[in-house]
């Protein structure tokens, strides 16, 4: 292909040239560093080579100069090998010294560690303030994806995509959140969420997603103890009726309980409990820790 290109490509005049300018949204760094508080772990997945990868790192906030980086970026699987064992090495000896890093992936590594070194670069990456991955196919966003979720099962990942080669990954992870973007909208129709730029991120984990899971703990402990009001009883009274399935309640009364029981609190206190205010919740992301 090469030397097709080189007899291809010859005595040509160049007309013109054209470039693109790939800015970053508003807010990014500062919405990564909420989550980082909110103790969410931020990995960036990108199909840019290594260079400009960890440039956005750094513009992003994923990287720091405070923060060493640790490179595995071999294309054999010998060099993968050497380069994982070594990075686990330094990885120890940071954290004898209480010192953090960060570890910069590129695609050709991925292939070899999925297929060979998949649980130790997980334990690897669980440590790291941050996970860059240079030079990655849709393919093997959602391989990593899948990683995560084989060998660190207790983690709920969230993927965050603007493009059709995104649509993988967001399908497999627990929630996929697309951004509707200049990329068209396949992102959109493959994910559970759709917001229109990166920093809306933050109000639907820290406020929206926060309120929702304890929400729902309150309901599924209201449905249970509801339950037990109802049909204990019941069960007592079977005792002295012998079982005769006599009602112990007026017919009416079981006809309306689950409306005026479940329905119409739940719903109320539903909408007006609110156990932090929206601005609490978004100024102080250590909030979202407990859940």
């Amino acid at each position: 292909m090469f030397k097709l290109v080189e007899w291809l490509e010859n005595d040509y005049k160049l007309l013109g040239s054209t470039a693109v300018e790939d800015n970053l949204q508003t807010d990014v760094p500062e919405t990564i560093k909420d989550l980082n508080k909110a103790n969410i772990k931020v990995w960036m997945l990108t199909g840019d080579k290594e260079e400009t990868a960890v440039n956005i790192g750094y513009s992003a906030g994923l990287l720091s100069n405070h923060v060493e980086k640790l490179f595995i970026s071999g294309s054999r699987k010998a060099e993968v090998f050497q380069q994982l064992n070594d990075c686990k090495t330094r990885q120890v000896q940071l954290k004898a010294n209480r010192e953090k890093f960060s570890l910069v992936v590129s695609g050709d590594a991925l292939d070899h560690i999925a297929h060979h070194y998949g649980e130790a670069f997980i334990n690897l990456a669980k440590e790291c303030v941050s996970l860059v991955c240079a030079r990655m196919s849709p393919k093997q966003k959602t391989v990593l994806v899948q990683l995560v979720q084989k060998y660190d099962s207790e983690k709920v990942v969230l993927t965050v995509g603007d493009g059709a080669n995104d649509m993988g990954m967001l399908n497999t992870a627990n929630v996929g959140v697309a951004i509707c973007g200049v990329e068209g909208r396949q992102a959109v129709s493959a994910s559970d969420y759709a917001i229109g730029q990166f920093k809306f991120l933050k109000p639907l984990i820290l406020w929206h997603g926060r309120e929702n899971y304890r929400r729902n703990s309150y309901l599924v402990n209201y449905t249970l103890y509801k339950n037990f009001v109802f049909v204990l009883p019941l069960l007592i009274y079977g005792i002295w009726n012998r079982f005769s399935s006599q009602a112990y309640y007026e017919i009416y009364l079981l006809e309306v309980f689950n409306l005026i029981f479940t329905a119409a609190p739940i719903v109320f206190y539903a909408v007006l409990d609110q156990e932090h205010s929206k601005q609490d919740l978004l100024n102080y992301p250590c909030l979202y820790a407990p859940g």
